[in-house]
């Protein structure tokens, strides 16, 4: 007989199962269910570097965030300062270095220029043209001396010295009878200025304004021995220099 009962137990339990039920042991109570697997990564994770949605990848702020450091194509691409999607701006990566591309670049605007007399006795003109400006893209400062998108048209000799380049936001005239100017607009990006110029001489005419809420410095030397219109914080002579601390501060004011 207790062979019997026994039989018996096992086949409820086995109907029990096969119906959906759960088995419990001698003690009467449910056995519990084994822990879960730890869950899988979640793909839209914002800390993995793989994933499309990472704001770093997706909101790049320089050429670096835009392959996880990886050299880029040299080419134009939106930046956003900060990673901030409502911050965007046009820049053109080189080497992987950020330049802002301008976009007012007719032979009147962005320049820079030195003016003196030639041993002729006719005036002499330097004009240094930018259509980019190499920005630092977590500071926002301008490298004012960067040639890498300028085009310098003449050259001027002065004392000896043959002057061929100008930094950005500058004037310079070297002779009482002869006047230079300077243009830098920012119209058409979403910066404006936050740097302050200065004048530099003695016995000068000189002039420099702010314009249009601060996206445009005009700068203008009418008469001078060698005066200047600059960057205060700059290069106190502007002429021919090839390697500047970053002294032109922009702010986002789109």
């Amino acid at each position: 007989m207790k062979q019997i009962a026994q039989l018996a137990t096992l086949l409820a339990l086995s109907v029990t199962a096969a119906c959906g039920g759960v088995a419990s042991d001698d003690t009467g109570n449910e056995p519990a269910e084994p822990d879960n697997p730890a869950d899988p990564a979640d793909p839209a994770d914002p800390a993995d570097p793989t994933d499309p949605t990472d704001p770093v990848a997706k909101f790049p702020s320089s050429c670096d965030d835009i392959d996880n450091g990886a050299i880029v194509p040299d080419g134009n691409y939106t930046l956003y300062v900060g990673n901030d999607p409502v911050k965007p701006y046009k820049a053109r990566c080189r080497d992987n270095e950020e330049y802002l591309i301008l976009a007012r670049t007719t032979s009147n605007e962005n320049y820079s220029e030195l003016a003196s007399m030639s041993t002729a006795g006719v005036p002499a003109i330097l004009r240094t043209r930018f259509t980019h400006l190499r920005i630092d893209p977590q500071t926002l400062q301008v490298d004012v001396a960067d040639p890498t998108f300028a085009t310098n048209l003449g050259q001027v000799s002065i004392g000896g010295i043959t002057f061929r380049s100008m930094i950005v936001g500058s004037a310079m005239a070297c002779h009482p009878n002869v006047g230079a100017s300077g243009n830098l607009d920012l119209r058409g990006t979403p910066f404006s200025v936050d740097s302050e110029w200065k004048t530099s001489g003695l016995g000068f005419v000189a002039e420099h304004k702010l314009l249009s809420d601060n996206q445009v410095v005009t700068m203008k030397v009418v008469q001078g021995d060698c005066i200047w219109v600059s960057l205060a914080g700059g290069p106190d002579d502007p002429r021919n220099v090839s390697d500047s601390a970053w002294s032109l501060q922009l702010a986002y004011t789109k």
